[in-house]
């Protein structure tokens, strides 16, 4: 009998495909047998990572640079990647922090006018420092609970369930970060919008409501009003005679082309 090496699924030895995943298990491509007449994955050898069953079964999960990991120190993938590496090693909830920590860190930053780029550097060195660390922890808690799953199997076989389980998710590192970004995105702007001062404009003819804070105007919502309105050219307007001015102004223009009037 030989195994799956993507899922562990017992197969007969005739089978070219897994009936489970549907993974090729042809003699080319898919074992090479121990001295027990164990399956493993093309590629893996246990003796590679010595007879302990514990360091064999760590490393078949881990995958791609096993022995960095399992030493510790400095991860610079980490540092240089940030949350792309954290999806990379499908740490994806530490992935989901960082994301709700840079929106957090963007908005302290903004209304407390400190560093942002220093700030994130340093966000950015911590997962350097801890990537290893948190991943390996991850590693071993998956591996006891498979273990336990699948307490039937002997070693070798766990370590072909462990590779499919742990490994990499390359495509998942770009498109979740991807996502975790605008998420991120949309929450800066709904916070920013909530915490801004604002002049609401209203009329017969649809309204106006201009978000600033000080002396810049951070965006504008429309409510059926069609009039001109150009944000760059308001922010050069505030520039020059400064944001109450610019407030009184408006209004008195609003007053002259519409029916209603602002407040703010």
């Amino acid at each position: 009998m030989k195994f799956c090496f993507n899922c562990g699924t017992g197969l007969r030895e005739d089978t070219a495909f897994c009936h489970s995943c549907g993974t090729s298990v042809s003699s080319d491509n898919a074992s090479t047998s121990n001295n027990q007449g164990f399956q493993y994955p093309s590629g893996f050898e246990p003796s590679a990572v010595g007879t302990n069953h514990e360091n064999m079964l760590l490393t078949a999960y881990i995958g791609d640079n096993a022995h960095k990991i399992m030493d510790g120190g400095f991860n610079w993938a980490a540092f240089f990647l940030g949350p792309i590496y954290l999806v990379y090693r499908k740490l994806y909830m530490h992935a989901l922090i960082f994301w709700g920590l840079f929106a957090v860190i963007f908005l302290l930053a903004f209304y407390l006018l400190a560093g942002l780029v220093f700030t994130i550097l340093i966000v950015f060195v911590l997962i350097g420092i801890k990537a290893n660390d948190l991943y390996l922890n991850k590693a071993k808690k998956d591996v006891e609970r498979i273990k336990v799953i699948y307490q039937h199997l002997p070693p070798d076989h766990l370590a072909i369930i462990l590779r499919s389980e742990g490994g990499t998710n390359p495509i998942g590192a770009i498109f979740l970060n991807i996502f975790f970004f605008i998420v991120a995105l949309i929450m800066i702007g709904a916070v920013a919008m909530a915490l801004e001062d604002t002049m609401v404009c209203t009329s017969d003819e649809g309204g106006i409501t201009i978000y600033y804070r000080n002396d810049l105007i951070i965006t504008y919502t429309v409510q059926g009003f069609r009039g001109p309105f150009n944000m760059r050219d308001a922010q050069r307007t505030v520039d020059d005679i400064g944001i109450e001015q610019y407030l009184i102004d408006f209004d008195e223009w609003w007053r002259e082309n519409t029916s209603g009037s602002c407040s703010w």
